[in-house]
Parts: C-alpha cells; sequence; structure tokens
C-alpha cells in the first residue's frame, strides 16, 4: 500500500468513508455490498472507474 504518500491517504481517507456508510444507524443509508465492491475497487483501481461504472449503468 506504499505508493506516492498523498494518494494513500487519499485512499485510505476514501475506503474510511465507505466503512462509516456502512455502518450508518440508518439502516437504508447503508450501501449493498454490490455498492461496497464497486466502490473498493474504483478506489483502488481509479482507471478502472469509468468502465465499471457504464457497466453498472448497463445493468439497470
Amino acid at each position: 500500500m506504499i505508493r506516492g504518500g498523498e494518494y494513500v491517504e487519499e485512499e485510505m481517507v476514501q475506503m474510511l468513508q465507505v466503512a462509516l456508510a456502512c455502518v450508518s444507524k440508518v439502516v437504508d443509508d447503508r450501501p449493498t455490498m454490490d455498492e461496497v465492491v464497486r466502490k473498493t475497487v474504483e478506489i483502488r483501481h481509479p482507471e478502472l472507474k469509468k468502465s465499471t461504472s457504464s457497466e453498472s449503468d448497463s445493468n439497470v
């Protein structure tokens, strides 16, 4: 996980935001596991974000 210092910090903050959403007191505000996996992949591999988003849009 040691890459560019600023990028690692940004990635960590984004992952913490996902984690906080998962423990929301309001159950309906919690993301589904599919959303958690998609967000995690997008955070870890930003270059895949565009293709992952378009795939999920086509599944609607």
